[in-house]
């Protein structure tokens, strides 16, 4: 496998955090570390869903257990050894993040941004979710900033860590992730197959050019009596011609190459632009409703909110959603009537959004 799907992880420091108050819950208190790290502030800003591996690489002294009784000395010096949440990290990012047959994880972390996180330093008290001894622990963080799902060292695999990036990008508007990762994961087969046959040929060129090399060496040491250049020799003639006619095949090779890492790049913008679509097209919907005061089963009582909606043709509408009547959205205009809209009349963004508001425990 390539280093082209190598996971590209940024380090990072927590930084200042707020100390959490002692009655808060354990979501809330990760909640309030995350909104503290800067590299969850700078996905954010790119739209950008993030995976954090919060790690620890401290050691501590441990005697020679049995071997101190016969020598003292070694006893008192004692021996640096991982603490056992420094070894879990290490288990955990070997055994998960170095395993380079697992290619749905690795795929789906290109659409995220992922930072590795050493709060070796970071005391216990000042907070008890993300200090030393709760590490390794992984959060997965969706692109508005929040806090999607948070796996502790003994749920940290492969599976689990795809089933909570899946459901963060599902959620995020990209309803077709799963085709995306078919066809990302084709692309990444091109690359690969692509990347092998260019390699044979640089290695081809190398003996060329090397080939071509020695006959330049072995014309500078032909007798020369006129004092004058002398012509290159027939060898070295066709080694040259060899070099020249090889060229465009390389060439042609780094060029299908460029093509398809430009594919790969498009697929992971179009994913970032899905998600900045659909966090424009539904943020008054994400606004807490209020709720009407008769107590009653007022549909209307799952947003209060009026938001502008859109059409596939790009006709705007503003209404306040009501329900959703099998395929019929119902919307209260601004005037106090209603109006009745087909579900697949609306942008895909609004589709969305109108199936989430009327969806079970929705707003």
């Amino acid at each position: 496998m390539s280093s082209y799907l190598t996971i590209k992880w940024a380090d990072a420091k927590p930084g200042e955090m707020r100390k959490p108050e002692a009655a808060a819950l354990p979501a809330t208190r990760l909640q309030m570390a995350v909104e503290d790290f800067d590299c969850v502030r700078e996905a954010k800003a790119k739209n950008m869903p993030s995976v954090v591996f919060v790690f620890s690489e401290a050691k501590e002294k441990r005697d020679l257990g049995v071997r101190a009784i016969f020598d003292p000395k070694k006893a008192m010096e004692g021996k640096e050894e991982l603490t056992s949440a420094a070894k879990t990290s290490l288990t955990v990012y070997e055994r998960v993040f170095e395993n380079v047959q697992d290619l749905p994880l690795r795929i789906l972390m290109r659409f995220f941004q992922c930072t590795r996180m050493d709060v070796t330093k970071v005391p216990a008290g000042t907070h008890p979710d993300i200090a030393e001894p709760g590490a390794p622990l992984i959060l997965i963080v969706d692109a508005q900033g929040k806090v999607s799902q948070a796996l502790p060292g003994t749920r940290i695999d492969s599976r689990a860590m795809s089933v909570g990036m899946l459901d963060v990008l599902r959620k995020g508007g990209i309803r077709d992730i799963d085709s995306t990762c078919t066809a990302t994961m084709r692309l990444m087969d091109e690359m690969e197959k692509t990347l092998a046959a260019k390699a044979k040929l640089e290695v081809k060129m190398e003996e060329l050019r090397k080939s071509l090399a020695d006959y330049e060496a072995k014309d500078r040491k032909r007798p020369n009596k006129s004092g004058q250049s002398l012509p290159p020799s027939a060898s070295t003639e066709r080694a040259r011609k060899a070099v020249e006619d090889f060229q465009p095949l390389l060439d042609a090779a780094d060029k299908t190459f460029a093509e398809l890492k430009q594919r790969d790049a498009a697929i992971i913008r179009s994913v970032g632009k899905d998600l900045s679509a659909w966090q424009a097209a539904s943020a008054p919907s994400l606004q807490t409703a209020s709720v009407s005061s008769s107590g009653g089963g007022d549909e209307s009582g799952k947003s209060a909110t009026m938001r502008t909606w859109t059409s596939a043709s790009g006709r705007t509408l503003e209404g306040r959603f009501m329900q959703l009547d099998r395929d019929i959205v119902v919307l209260a205009k601004p005037d106090g009537g209603t109006v009745k809209i087909q579900v697949d009349k609306l942008s895909a963004a609004d589709q969305d959004v109108a199936r989430r508001m009327a969806a079970p425990g929705s707003l």
